[in-house]
């Protein structure tokens, strides 16, 4: 009987480690993963360049890693027709052959560059991403950059 209860607490302690550890782990991947995720302010210049290329000025902006080539950039306007009128301008300078993808989601395709344009009210994404011009590789990082947009 003595015997029996030592081996059931060393199965116990065992398994409580296991988990501890597997917890440990799991809180370290996820750590890296939030982490290698932000997002970067744009800088003034950049923002002036955005104004000069879509005709207004953003508030505000950052740009987001989405996956290894590409990258969303989330521009706050004034209100959702001056990010409408963004999305337009800065459509207008964008090289390439223009299609919709999703939506009210333009897709504007160069030497197999993507360029992804939406407006969310005042908010408007433009996703790049570079070297990809299949419909379902690129469907995929836009779902990736509808969530980081919100």
């Amino acid at each position: 009987m003595l015997m029996n209860n030592k081996a059931v607490k060393i199965i116990i302690l065992v398994a409580i480690i296991i988990v501890v550890l597997a917890v440990v782990v799991l809180g370290f991947i996820l750590g890296v993963k939030l982490l290698s995720k932000k997002c970067q302010p744009l800088t003034p210049l950049a923002l002036r360049k955005f104004e000069m290329a879509g005709g207004e000025r953003p508030e505000q902006g950052e740009k987001c890693d989405i996956a290894k080539n590409s990258y969303l950039l989330k521009l706050v306007y004034d209100d959702s027709s001056a990010a409408e009128r963004a999305r337009t301008g800065l459509e207008l300078v964008t090289p390439g052959e223009v299609g919709e993808i999703e939506k009210d989601v333009n897709w504007i395709v160069k030497d197999g560059n993507s360029s992804l344009f939406w407006t969310d009210k005042k908010k408007l994404g433009v996703l790049v991403i570079i070297g990809q011009d299949k419909e379902k590789d690129v469907e995929k990082q836009l779902d990736k950059a509808f969530k980081r947009l919100e």
